[in-house]
């Protein structure tokens, strides 16, 4: 057999046109990949509209001037410590002495100026301020001083109930209600949040105060609640708010990083992995997988979820559903989730406020008519005590009542919402027990039974 024998010339071409052709191709895939960076990294135009929340609190508005108050409150650790029948404040100081009648009357007298700054601010408009970037990292302290106001208006409800002043009682709590109100007043996500939380503050403690009052308490307090709750954005509006501030953040996050340090920021800064670095493997992948999307379609993406998420709220309440589907893409993936338990929220708020309404107006009832309940919430309509019926914000359909049962031989009726499960148990409480066996005084999106006065809530009717 013969061997061939190659020819050198040959030999040199055929390695020539490999190194060529592989130069060709990493040339092509560098284009490709640079190509693909820009495209990816490009931040879209986006006009913000005008009636977005602002990025800065209006100098001198009511936001502004709440602000300035809660970082000027005299002992704010005192004013927590002394909130002895709060239980989260309990876990939060368990080395705690309960403070006497007294040193809480000291705090409050101390604090007299700061009190008659919130009231000011909230005879002007409120308008919170957006979060300025992804990470919700800034506002956070002022909208932790606005909480404080809350617990300072708490504090002096507190020792005028114990002076016996329920009536000045009624006011204060009603004040930090406002002010839960107005900090949810055409606001995004976390300042909506936290004036449900300040609400609750206010809110809590006037079922139990309702029996202390007069009539004419009990129907002053009926007339400010509904003319102040009507000032909380509908939730189509605070997903909407939401969108708009979260866009305008994301464009200035857009502008000063690339895909993967944001990816990186949201995944490893958001929630941080309890002080432990992530490996190479994981920051390669995590910026390979934030390259797959474009900043313009990751905006896109958001919108659409936020606008569909807009779209459902202004339709009657779907027990069980949690929300549109997430976008894929990495972004909105971190993003998303947080948005799943804002609508069960909302409507728990709206419920217990529409309650506590009708429970107030059942006092005022009662005490003009020697106790005797009214047959129907209708009545209390007819008679002046309501201007409408609350609606319930977990029913299936639009302007449902809130269900209200007379019961025979004498025993107080029933109050309720019909909860979460979207279906009326004939007033059968939430399932929620703590393990004390005490019902715990709100709901989960899958609680099962009805949201009932003096079980469920936190006063139980006479």
């Amino acid at each position: 057999m013969k061997l061939r024998r190659r020819n050198p010339d040959t030999t040199k071409r055929t390695l020539a046109d490999r190194l060529w052709r592989a130069g060709d191709a990493f040339v092509v895939t560098a284009a490709l990949g640079g190509g693909w960076w820009l495209i990816a990294n490009h931040t879209p135009n986006i006009a913000i509209p005008a009636d977005a929340a602002p990025a800065k609190a209006e100098e001198g508005g009511g936001y502004a001037r709440l602000v300035v108050a809660g970082r000027e409150v005299v002992r704010p650790l005192d004013v927590d410590r002394a909130l002895a029948d709060d239980e989260a404040v309990r876990a939060a100081f368990p080395e705690r002495r309960d403070a006497s009648l007294a040193e809480r009357e000291v705090l409050v007298k101390e604090n007299g100026v700061v009190l008659a700054a919130v009231r000011g601010a909230l005879r002007s408009p409120v308008r919170p301020s957006a979060p300025a970037d992804l990470l919700y990292a800034t506002g956070d302290d002022d909208h932790l001083n606005v909480r404080l106001l809350t617990r300072l208006l708490r504090l002096e409800a507190g020792v005028h109930e114990q002076n016996g002043d329920h009536g000045a009682a009624m006011r204060a709590n009603l004040d930090a209600v406002q002010l839960g109100v107005a900090m949810q007043n055409r606001s995004p996500l976390l300042p909506s949040l936290v004036g449900m939380v300040c609400e609750s503050v206010g809110r809590r403690p006037l079922w139990g105060l309702t029996e202390k009052l007069s009539a004419g308490e009990a129907r002053e307090a009926v007339r400010r609640l509904e003319a102040t709750l009507p000032e909380r954005a509908p939730l189509a509006e605070v997903y909407e708010q939401e969108k708009w501030c979260m866009v305008r953040a994301a464009l200035a996050e857009f502008r000063d990083h690339s895909l993967p340090e944001t990816a990186w920021r949201l995944r490893y800064q958001a929630e941080p992995q309890e002080g432990r670095l992530a490996s190479a493997p994981e920051r390669f992948g995590l910026a390979a997988v934030s390259l797959l999307t474009p900043k313009s379609v990751i905006l896109r993406n958001f919108m659409g979820h936020m606008d569909a998420a807009a779209a459902t709220a202004r339709q009657p309440y779907r027990p069980g559903w949690r929300g549109p589907a997430e976008p894929a893409d990495l972004v909105n993936r971190i993003l998303i989730p947080v948005y799943g338990g804002v609508g069960h929220k909302y409507r728990e708020t709206s419920a217990q406020d529409g309650l506590l309404i009708v429970h107030l107006a059942l006092r005022a009832y009662r005490a003009e008519h020697e106790g005797r309940w009214p047959g129907s919430l209708e009545e209390l309509v007819g008679a002046g005590y309501l201007s409408r019926v609350p609606a319930d914000p977990f029913a299936p359909a639009a302007d449902v009542p809130l269900r209200y049962v007379v019961r025979a031989g004498g025993a107080a009726p029933l109050l309720y919402s019909i909860g979460p499960d979207g279906k009326d148990d004939g007033g059968t409480p939430l399932d929620n027990k703590d393990k004390d066996g005490s019902y715990r005084p709100f709901s989960y999106p899958e609680s099962k039974g009805d949201m009932v006065v003096g079980i469920n809530l936190h006063s139980r009717l006479p």
